[in-house]
């Protein structure tokens, strides 16, 4: 079965045995590539690009997966319509990162540092027009309904945070945070959370818009077929699957891996970036400073290279504006009060 499943995704692709794409994203990146270049995409990409430090330093911490929690007032009960007092309904996002794609508005310039630091509401004043990215600092931060189910504070993104309560690793409240994050994710914790003060530190910004025409052409393009296959040949619509969410999955690709090595006498394999750590004769700033300027070194071979033309911030906003219309969903579910629970998110 795996063999005729494999040879079926090779003839609809039209490759031999020893090309078949080894990831989602390999289906689709030639066809981006060769899409972006009529469009000059390699240019623009030239001149958005990030440093290195911005990268590094501001948005990969920033970076964030999607949203998937469980109300915690209400997990472990079995729930008929006979206790919801009526039918259990699902709301959903048709392809949503895709729509997010289509409809959101990305940082479309290159991000560059603001002197100074602001309040948080500051920053929310420019909310239509430009993307930010920076260090939010708060103190006493606490949900303003303490009963509400779907906190959106992720612990593990926080580089400092004291003395909190968590739910399945989303903060319910804490005396103090220090978190990396977009202007989207911000505008959600402070329609979400109070706190008694705060500041914005670290910060860059750029002009906003749409995604390149040419793109977002390619995503309906991809998102169209999937559309037209659903509910015919189960690999066809797979792979027309596929194509559309590579799309999303090339736009945050991390260009900084860690290298794995062979030791040939042994058959072993390790990081060495971990290996570097067992050097006894380098202080641990002196390790940081290697480890850093290795790190620089690769990004440039990114950005040097003829086939990066997606800018990477493009994938963390993204995920954001995907997570903001997931809560835009859950805003329609009733309050307690009036019958309604909102049961899980993901």
């Amino acid at each position: 079965a795996l063999v005729e499943c494999l040879d079926k995704i090779r003839a609809e692709l039209h490759h031999h045995v020893y090309s078949i794409p080894l990831t989602p994203t390999s289906i689709v990146r030639a066809q981006v590539r060769a899409e972006g270049r009529k469009a000059g995409a390699r240019e623009k990409f030239l001149k958005v690009v990030p440093e290195f430090a911005v990268y590094n330093d501001a948005l990969v911490p920033s970076y964030h997966g999607g949203y998937t929690h469980a109300n915690r007032n209400t997990r472990a009960i079995i729930w008929t319509e006979e206790d919801a007092g009526g039918p259990i309904l699902c709301g959903d996002i048709a392809s949503s990162y895709p729509f997010t794609m289509l409809t959101g508005k990305m940082p479309d310039g290159k991000l560059r540092r603001r002197n100074g630091q602001v309040h948080g509401t500051e920053l929310l004043k420019y909310y239509d027009t430009t993307s930010f990215v920076f260090r939010w600092t708060a103190r006493n931060v606490r949900l303003k309904d303490p009963e509400y189910p779907m906190p959106v504070l992720q612990f593990s993104k926080c580089d400092m945070c004291l003395n909190s309560e968590r739910d399945n690793g989303r903060i319910l409240s804490a005396d103090f945070v220090s978190i990396i994050i977009n202007e989207v994710d911000f505008r959600l914790i402070h329609e979400m959370y109070d706190y008694d003060g705060d500041v914005c530190s670290e910060i860059y910004s750029c002009h906003k818009d749409y995604l390149p025409k040419w793109y977002r052409d390619l995503v309906f393009k991809f998102f169209s077929e999937k559309c037209e296959k659903k509910g015919g040949d189960p690999v066809a619509y797979a792979l027309a699957k596929a194509r559309v969410n590579s799309l999303y999955g090339m736009c945050c690709q991390r260009c900084i891996r860690a290298e794995i090595a062979e030791d040939y006498e042994s058959g072993e394999f390790f990081d060495q970036y971990a290996a570097m750590w067992e050097d006894e004769t380098k202080t641990p700033d002196e390790i940081k400073a290697e480890i850093r300027r290795m790190d620089a070194e690769a990004y440039q071979k990114y950005v040097d290279s003829y086939n990066s033309i997606l800018p990477y911030q493009w994938g963390c906003w993204i995920t954001s504006i995907a997570m903001s219309n997931l809560f835009d969903i859950g805003r329609c579910v009733k309050s307690p009060e009036d019958g309604g629970a909102w049961l899980y998110s993901g």
